[in-house]
């Protein structure tokens, strides 16, 4: 494809300049006298004056052609097999300088005797010495004819204001000017090559230092410096929708109001085009800015309703590299579907995971988070466990959270290895689960509302595993081996005026406690079944814990009715 672009639609169209603008000549090479003197600029800036062009992979030598009333030219051949690695160079100082654009002429022989010369060229930057060369735009310029091609192209703001900038016309490929193949000894030429740009000396260029989403139909855009009327033109400002600016009195700070955003989609703020408070209209922002804003202010019931805080065998702590099969199940209590784009997954301060903007569960969805999603999967048989970053979770305690991107709780759990939390779920097989997912973070946050998992998974460190991620409470497997091996018995279970307990051994402490952590029931030393009168105690949840000698630590619930 041919590149064609005018200077007139860069000024206008590329830039919006005023027409006043003044535009210096920073380089230019026009090969004034058909000399090898012609290499070095014809004219330009300070110590552009002293810049020569150059070519580069294995090209024959330059020599300078005089090409009647279309004035002088360089020119250069061996091009046949230079596909990305032959080409023209020249390098410059933009030092103070911005808007920049160049000219070029290039054509290709098409003789008889020396063969067709190549017919596409790229134009590549680099900026410094040791860049990496990057396409000014991705079209190539076609030498089709003998005629001249004249380029006229912006040069990308990374260009601008920087002491060493390298501009390359590079061929692309093996084929000539006329479709065939390049000729051996063909010549390419090159000539009228000018760098142009705005002398930004005293300029003070806008940057946005910080855009905040406060609320889903506001927004505030903070400047570096104040800016004029361009920082309330609606224009300046996409991705929002319609929107309506005004500036502060400090003209440092834009207020933006539009329609209401969704709760939970993934929005992109760009800003471009504002311009700085002084009389120089060219001090406009290098470049757009652009912000990523995410809110979601809903409160859904997304409930924590699984945790497996300690595998049997791992050690106490935190460690990032602990528990493999440790993980946290989420459940959409609801019968419609919830956006839940934004929200955050927590474990105390540090955030877990947070859902993509959005982001859709459907009624009564499961979700797994681990923090080894392999081996949770695995063992587990489930597939899609949700990866979750930084530190897994603490062995003995702590507060997990689902949080909405303005600090509004949806539900939180602070489990603890002690009672009157079932201390069964702390590395001696099964998870803490809620079977009957609530409404209310209090009823979530209970722990006699919480239980110990029944499905039968497999063997840890010689333990039995029992979990249920990604489902609800039920029994699989071997669908009675934790009650068939118990070593402890306690019925009838609901109760009224009488629980029996009978445990398997020394016995050094039994109690029993309330859902606050009261001891309501206390003895030591017992080897053989005891019972215990109940009837005087409330009706409700209770936690029974049973030591043994050996240190060992059994827990029931036990409901009073």
């Amino acid at each position: 494809m041919k590149k064609v672009i005018t200077l007139m639609a860069i000024l206008l169209c590329t830039y919006g300049i005023s027409r006043a603008q003044r535009y210096d000549t920073l380089v230019a090479w026009e090969f004034p006298t058909g000399t090898g003197a012609d290499s070095i600029a014809t004219s330009g800036q300070g110590t552009n004056l002293s810049d020569v062009i150059r070519i580069d992979g294995g090209l024959g030598a330059m020599y300078f052609s005089a090409t009647g009333s279309s004035g002088h030219s360089v020119a250069t051949n061996e091009w046949k097999t230079g596909a990305n690695t032959k080409y023209w160079t020249v390098t410059f100082n933009t030092t103070n300088y911005d808007s920049l654009f160049f000219t070029s002429s290039q054509k290709s022989s098409t003789s008889t005797y020396s063969g067709v010369g190549p017919r596409d060229f790229s134009i590549e930057y680099m900026i410094g010495t040791s860049g990496t060369w990057t396409l000014v735009h991705s079209d190539t310029v076609e030498l089709t004819s003998r005629n001249w091609r004249k380029l006229t192209d912006s040069l990308p703001y990374l260009c601008n204001n920087t002491s060493i900038v390298s501009l390359r016309w590079v061929v692309t490929d093996t084929i000539s000017a006329t479709g065939g193949a390049i000729g051996a000894t063909a010549d390419s030429y090159i000539k009228n090559i000018k760098v142009w740009g705005h002398n930004i000396s005293g300029a003070v260029y806008p940057t946005v230092t910080k855009a905040t989403l406060t609320s889903l139909t506001t927004a505030t855009v903070i400047f570096s410096t104040p800016v004029n009327s361009t920082g309330a033109l609606a224009a300046n400002y996409t991705g929002l929708g319609t929107v309506t600016a005004t500036l502060s009195t400090t003209q440092d700070t834009a207020n933006l109001t539009f329609a209401s955003l969704t709760n939970g989609n993934a929005y992109i703020l760009t800003v471009a085009h504002v311009h700085d408070n002084t009389s120089n209209l060219a001090d406009s922002m290098y470049a757009p800015q652009s912000f990523h804003f995410l809110m979601n202010t809903s409160v859904d019931t997304l409930v924590i309703t699984e945790i497996n805080y300690k595998t049997p065998g791992t050690t106490s702590g935190y460690s990032s590299a602990g528990d493999s099969l440790s993980y946290i199940e989420l459940f959409n209590n609801s019968a419609a579907s919830s956006r839940v784009g934004g929200y955050m997954l927590k474990s105390g301060n540090s955030t877990l995971y947070t859902f993509p903007g959005g982001t859709i569960l459907s009624p009564n969805e499961y979700l797994v988070f681990a923090y080894d999603t392999g081996q949770v999967n695995k063992f587990y048989n489930i597939k899609n466990s949700i990866y979750w970053s930084g530190s897994n979770l603490s062995t003995t305690k702590g507060l997990i959270s689902v949080v909405n991107t303005v600090a509004g709780y949806i539900d939180s759990v602070t489990y603890k290895d002690v009672a009157p939390w079932d201390t069964m779920a702390h590395g001696h097989g099964p998870s803490l689960v809620l079977c009957n997912p609530g409404t209310t973070i209090a009823y979530n946050s209970t722990p006699a509302n919480w239980d110990t998992a029944t499905t039968y998974v497999g063997m840890v460190a010689n333990v039995a595993v029992y979990g249920n991620p990604g489902a609800g409470c039920g029994t699989v497997g071997i669908n009675n081996y934790k009650e068939t091996n118990s070593d402890l018995l306690c019925y009838p279970n609901p109760t009224r005026n009488n629980l029996t307990v009978a445990p398997n051994g020394l016995a050094t402490d039994i109690k029993m406690f309330d859902i606050l952590g009261n001891v309501v029931y206390e003895t030591k030393n017992v080897s053989t079944t005891i019972n215990i009168n109940t009837s005087t105690l409330s009706t409700g949840m209770y936690l029974l814990r049973v030591t043994y000698s050996d240190n060992k630590v059994s827990t029931r619930k036990i409901s009073i009715n």
